[in-house]
């Protein structure tokens, strides 16, 4: 039987909506992660330990009354035993309640922090434009405290507070004429913590918003320490750094006089309380010394419960601020969309009108262009007209305000984005690698591609020689960011991830500015056996020379069109460029 078993096993997420959602839909969410069975495991768990605890005033009551007025010494030992193993139970079962909330965290933070990082990893190009990628890492992470926070909220102290009603009950029976007081009490220690937590959670949210501000300047420094370096620049970036760290340095001491006399206030605000509820008892509430201390027992455990239930709920909201851009997002919709199957290598800019900046003149008017299935064609142009713009409409990072992307005549806007990126191979200007194996990030996209395929994929971007006298070959270790290869041979593996699946169309946009014209002319001659669409990119123009047809972009049209010697002939634009290279 085991052996045919498949060694494979696959798990299965729910996802969030493909919605805007609030803070509201996430809470549900939450709740409709578990199954009944959870629930009813932690409802039981929290009425025994509820039900133990209201035999704590009955028995301090019965203590003070038969034992110690009466004087009845021959029940001490019962009643003491009784008290201890009521104790005892009641430290076994919150501690089984609490084994129970922790693997209600556990599959509540599986559950959740699959769905966040599926619904990252699935939102627009547009969006992660707006955040820096340190700030994104620290929204996510708090991820991990909204569902504590929340569980401990719902799944602890509600359900908690619900049956503290029992004790309020127990309060009545005791007592009956310090109801009032006892409720009055309670709301004016409820009002007072709400205003000091309030404060402070006002208070943490700015702190984690500073924080997340801070790890998104951490991570540039750190990503970009090569180029401070070489610039001198390390006493600006730390006084940049500096400042930041001294503003949450501020907020989070700095406090204000509030929020510094916190603790004592609170106990302040406990005590207080029980002096009055002392004062009602001593005018004539409660009769005698054994029903007062059942009481004060009773009221402590309500009053405990209500204080908490309020500093979970209040503590919980920062952490749930820092999520919120990532709720109120909308992922890329490919519901209803047409899947690609198979693309032919046609693409069209049809009148597409795109700015990145509603309030600015557009980079684009009306423009149209169009590559023909196995075309091989250059796009180029001055510093800032558009080149890279073209590629990403084409990739659909960016969406025109009028106008069509077309593929093989389709409307990019219909069909499927997921599967149509996966017949597109490209390699961006600001490009890296991701720490692993060369064989790693050759097949990154392509989890199935065999180390015979790799090399394939390598020998077709001219690496494959490279790789051969590392001394681990295809294993070879790449450290974040590509440390540990040159400039040449992190652009070619980038290549050999692009071609390994084999695509339709292959972008380029400064695909090969770091190789030499040798190596260049090499990988062109490889590239053009795909038998695949072909754009390229390019600052240095030597790399167009062998392009079917060449595109010159200048102030948001298409100024110039035509093979590389046509250009040069007609002393244009392109042929200014090339000589100003040459010069």
């Amino acid at each position: 039987l085991g052996l045919n078993i498949s060694g494979t096993a696959y798990c299965f997420y729910r996802p969030l909506p493909n919605e805007e959602l609030s803070i509201r839909s996430l809470v549900l969410f939450i709740l409709k992660s578990l199954d009944p069975r959870d629930y009813a495991i932690t409802l039981l768990s929290v009425m025994a330990a509820t039900a133990l605890g209201m035999m704590l005033p009955v028995l301090n009551k019965y203590a003070f009354g038969p034992v110690v007025e009466a004087g009845e010494l021959s029940i001490v030992w019962p009643v003491g035993v009784m008290l201890l193993s009521v104790t005892l139970a009641q430290v076994l079962l919150t501690a089984v309640r609490n084994l129970v909330l922790q693997r209600v965290d556990i599959k509540l933070n599986v559950t959740v922090k699959a769905a966040i990082m599926m619904r990252v990893l699935s939102l627009p190009p547009s969006f992660f434009k707006q955040h820096a990628s340190g700030n994104l890492a620290n929204r996510i992470s708090s991820v991990d405290m909204v569902v504590m926070q929340l569980e401990q909220a719902v799944f602890g102290t509600a359900l908690t507070g619900l049956f503290s009603l029992l004790y309020i009950v127990q309060m009545i029976t005791f007592a009956p004429k310090m109801i009032v007081p006892t409720f009055c009490v309670i709301f004016a220690s409820f009002l007072g913590n709400l205003a000091i937590a309030r404060i402070s959670a006002h208070r943490t949210q700015e702190v984690l918003e500073l924080e997340a501000q801070g790890a998104a300047m951490s991570n540039a420094i750190i990503g970009g320490i090569q180029k401070i370096r070489l610039a001198g620049a390390e006493k600006r970036f730390f006084s940049a750094w500096a400042e930041g760290f001294a503003k949450r340095m501020a907020l989070a001491y700095g406090h204000p006089g509030i929020l510094m006399l916190e603790t004592p206030l609170t106990t302040l605000i406990s005590t207080a309380g029980l002096v009055v509820i002392y004062l009602f008892a001593l005018g004539g509430g409660i009769q005698d010394a054994a029903t007062f201390m059942a009481f004060s027992s009773a009221y402590g455990l309500a009053s405990s419960t209500v204080n908490e239930m309020l500093l979970q709920m209040l503590s919980s909201q920062p952490y749930l601020k820092m999520i919120e851009p990532l709720l109120q997002a909308v992922p890329e919709d490919n519901g209803g969309k047409a899947r690609v199957e198979q693309l032919r290598g046609g693409v069209a800019l049809k009148g597409v009108t795109f700015g990145y900046h509603a309030a600015d003149k557009p980079l684009f008017e009306n423009l149209s262009l169009e590559v023909r299935p196995g075309e091989y064609v250059g796009i180029v142009g001055k510093t800032g007209c558009g080149k890279s713009t073209v590629m990403r409409l084409m990739l659909g990072f960016e969406t025109p305000s009028r106008g069509a992307v077309l593929f093989d005549g389709c409307d990019a806007s219909t069909l499927d984005p997921t599967s149509l990126r996966r017949q597109i191979g490209v390699v961006l200007q600001n490009g890296t690698l991701l720490p692993g194996s060369i064989y790693d990030n050759i097949r990154i996209a392509m989890p199935e591609l065999t180390l015979e395929q790799a090399w394939e994929a390598a020998r077709l971007a001219g690496l494959a020689d490279d790789i051969e006298a590392m001394p681990m070959g295809m294993m070879t270790v790449v450290s974040d960011g590509g440390g540990g290869i040159s400039g040449g041979q992190r652009q070619r593996i980038m290549i050999a991830r692009a071609v390994a699946g084999k695509p339709k169309i292959l972008l380029l946009d400064e695909a090969t500015s770091a190789l030499d014209n040798i190596t260049q002319k090499q990988v062109a001659e490889s590239l053009a056996g795909l038998q695949c669409t072909r754009i390229v990119i390019a600052h240095r123009l030597s790399t167009v020379r062998d392009c079917d047809r060449i595109l010159v972009l200048d102030r948001g049209r298409i100024a110039e069109e035509g093979s590389y010697d046509e250009l040069m002939a007609r002393g244009g634009l392109f042929a200014e460029l090339v000589e100003r290279q040459i010069a």
